[in-house]
């Protein structure tokens, strides 16, 4: 997805501003978001009062900590 700007070769060292440069992309408007959702804790949703892209606050405890992709057929960790 985004033609993997965010990813690095696999022998290299990660990017530590990788994620940085997405969540400021996304927000701007210049990036696209991932498909993807990872479920957090209500209020856990935003960071310095900005909502964090691909990241939604739930109260059920079934779904913190859980992720889907590709609009929802693909859940993580698999029941």
């Amino acid at each position: 997805q985004n033609q993997g700007r965010y990813a690095m070769d696999i022998t290299t060292a990660s990017d530590p501003e990788a994620v940085d440069r997405y969540v400021s992309g996304v927000l701007s408007g210049r990036e696209k978001a991932l498909d993807f959702t990872f479920y957090v804790p209500e209020f856990y949703d935003n960071l310095a009062g900005a909502k964090v892209p691909n990241v939604e606050a739930t109260a059920d405890p079934a779904r913190i900590l859980t992720a889907v992709f590709s609009g929802g057929r693909e859940t993580w960790p698999r029941a």
